[in-house]
């Protein structure tokens, strides 16, 4: 249902389990037959963000090493 999957996706960010949250919306987005409202767009939107920056800092670190 996309509404515990919006609400899976939202606790997982409290919890700062990112991949977590990107599975529960990609699950939405399965689900999903109309457009995105302001809050999905803004769950994938942190989702995406979150869990890029912890790779993106480790490729940061590596270069600099």
């Amino acid at each position: 249902m996309i509404e515990d999957r919006t609400f899976m996706s939202r606790l997982a960010e409290q919890a700062c389990c990112y991949e977590d949250m990107l599975e529960f919306l990609g699950d939405l987005l399965e689900e999903k037959t109309t457009d995105f409202n302001n809050e999905e767009r803004n769950l994938f939107s942190v989702a995406f963000k979150s869990f890029i920056e912890h790779d993106r800092a480790s490729l940061i670190t590596l270069s600099d090493i």
